[in-house]
């Protein structure tokens, strides 16, 4: 919804005197002049509703300032619509105008000149004044002329935006009806003011002073995307071992292991497999609330075609993805859904999701958590866990990459074979002897060299010119033993 600043500059500008100031020369002035601006603004705002629920009701057009204030133009009907904003009770002279010209109209579609059959409904903020109430109860009041306020829907047209006693309340319901619309990329309140504003423009005569209900999507900025993809794979991939296929007859899987197990690299690595249309998607990042949605916008992006997603019904949260699903499940596409870091949303959602996709292939890829259990009893199923590299695997990996590590720590006087013969008590890498002209390790085993011998007691020696195995040998180093004592 708006914010608490929307809704007091829409307040004050909808609240008869808010914006009254006592520094000004002429008061009635400036209360006419606030008086015309509000009028103006809730017949754009109301407006602006209509656009936001045009396609729902299945209309062609909407016209502005033409033969009345909003024209809404269906196959059947033509409804026209004049708004008015009153701080007293609405009188027979605030219409009568209305309804005379009405009759004008009326004749027009009844001799052919205009199609479908002719509407006129007068909208207002205020309650009808006891003369106007009198004169509809009477029998001469035409029976295709409506009154609709903020208690009065229109018995036919439940569709219309409600009339609300100010602009703060059209503007909120003006608002709730923006948050409604799949793949928008405006927050709501911005998407109102926007409509708005473009019928404002359209009132100067611009575009045919009109909207048709087909260029909604681009007016809305709906923005339908696919955003999300598999990472890319590595240069060589290396299976788990008795690695399973992506899908199985399980409708739905839970696979988990802790971060670095390689569940995304196996699901992205099985989805080049898999015969079913792959749609990854990761729940990192997004607020629980926008998680249906978000996923929606991927499956619509992926599988339906331009047209067909901005044409999906106005819906809130899981009902966008269930309208997706049903657009998919008439065209008959049976798809697979990864669903990574699945950890991040509560067991119900959890369910939300796999219930909205009642048809598709669903992948849950999570660490594992202790609420997972009830998760997959509920489910029926089993959560599964990749077994990893086996222990061929892991030889070749290090064969390939030529990284055989032996840590130790050098010790003089307690010689090891896997120990480097060096001066200082730091690890040392030792580097096994390559083939020559290859550049490959070499498949002799390692022997260690000999334990030097120990000096003579009065003299030097110096170590062979041969080296250690280990790249801080000092091959070139001269050794002398100290003078025994």
């Amino acid at each position: 919804m708006q914010g608490d600043g929307t809704r007091r500059a829409a307040q004050a500008a909808g609240s008869p005197g808010v914006r009254e100031a006592t520094d000004v020369l002429n008061g009635e002035q400036l209360r006419r002049i606030t008086s015309t601006h509000r009028g103006f603004t809730n017949q754009h705002l109301y407006a602006a509703g209509c656009l936001l629920r045009l396609r729902e009701a299945q209309a062609q057009l909407l016209r502005v300032e033409r033969d009345e204030d909003v024209e809404i133009v269906f196959d059947d009907r033509h409804l026209y619509i004049q708004v008015k904003t009153r701080d007293a009770n609405l009188t027979w002279g605030d219409v009568r105008g209305a309804v005379q010209q009405f009759d004008g109209i009326r004749a027009e579609h009844t001799a052919g000149r205009r199609a479908g059959t002719p509407w006129l409904i007068v909208v207002t903020n205020a309650a009808l004044g006891p003369d106007l109430l009198a004169r509809t109860q009477q029998a001469p009041w035409p029976a295709d002329v409506a009154l609709v306020g903020p208690e009065r829907p229109h018995p036919a047209e439940r569709w219309l935006p409600v009339p609300g006693r100010d602009l703060a309340d059209l503007l909120d319901w003006c608002t709730a009806q923006a948050e409604r619309l799949p793949f928008v990329s405006l927050s709501a309140a911005t998407l109102v003011w926007k409509l708005a504003a473009r019928v404002q423009y359209a009132c100067t005569g611009a575009h045919g002073q009109e909207f048709a209900a087909t260029k909604l999507p681009q007016l809305y900025e709906q923005f339908v995307e696919e955003l999300q993809a598999f990472p890319q794979l590595p240069g060589v991939y290396r299976p788990h071992d008795g690695e399973p296929d992506l899908t199985s007859e399980e409708p739905v899987r839970l696979v988990v292991g802790f971060s670095g197990a390689g569940k995304t690299t196996w699901a992205a690595h099985a989805a080049t497999h898999c015969p079913h249309p792959v749609t990854y998607f990761d729940v990192a990042g997004i607020p629980s609330a926008s998680v249906a949605v978000a996923l929606a916008q991927e499956l619509a992006a992926r599988h339906l075609s331009q047209p067909e997603a901005e044409t999906l019904p106005a819906a809130d949260g899981i009902a966008v993805l269930r309208a997706v699903h049903a657009r998919l499940a008439q065209a008959g596409t049976m798809i697979a859904v990864v669903v990574d870091n699945v950890h991040q949303l509560t067991p119900d959602e959890v369910r939300m999701l796999v219930g909205a996709l009642p048809t598709a292939r669903l992948i849950l890829l999570g660490h594992p958590r202790p609420e997972q259990i009830p998760l997959a009893a509920h489910l029926g199923i089993t959560a599964e866990t990749l077994a990893g590299w086996s222990i061929d695997t892991v030889a070749a990996v290090f064969a390939a990459e030529t990284a055989l590590w032996t840590m130790a720590l050098c010790s003089a006087s307690s010689p090891s074979p896997q120990a480097c013969r060096c001066t200082c008590s730091t690890p040392r890498i030792w580097r096994p002897p390559r083939t020559p002209g290859t550049g490959l390790p070499s498949a002799t085993p390692y022997r260690p060299r000999p334990t030097p011998p120990a000096p003579p007691r009065n003299g030097f020696w110096k170590k062979p010119s041969t080296s250690w195995n280990c790249v801080h040998a000092p091959s070139r180093r001269s050794w002398r033993s100290r003078k025994s004592p």
